[in-house]
């Protein structure tokens, strides 16, 4: 997590931001109002949970646990595969 974007999380007006908008996407995804705002009140108990949920959600960002050269061979694996098939 960016320590730019945890830092932003401090403060209260931020919070009740992110909040909002989280409710409002959930509502927006077919939660009820009642459930969307008890999903949000457990989230934001854990600031960095609620920033990684926030990243995910809002932005469509996450952290990649992937391994760069697991990655590179799965690639080739796929490649030497597909083209090796008429």
């Amino acid at each position: 997590m960016p320590p730019k974007e945890r830092g932003k999380l401090g403060n209260s007006k931020i919070i009740r931001k992110g909040k909002r908008e989280l409710l409002e996407l959930y509502v927006a995804k077919g939660l009820s109002q009642e459930d969307a705002e008890r999903v949000v009140e457990v989230f934001a108990k854990k600031k960095d949970f609620m920033v990684d949920v926030m990243m995910m959600e809002e932005l469509g960002l996450f952290e990649a646990d992937d391994s760069p050269l697991g990655n590179a061979v799965a690639t080739f694996l796929s490649f030497i595969t597909l083209a090796s098939s008429p």
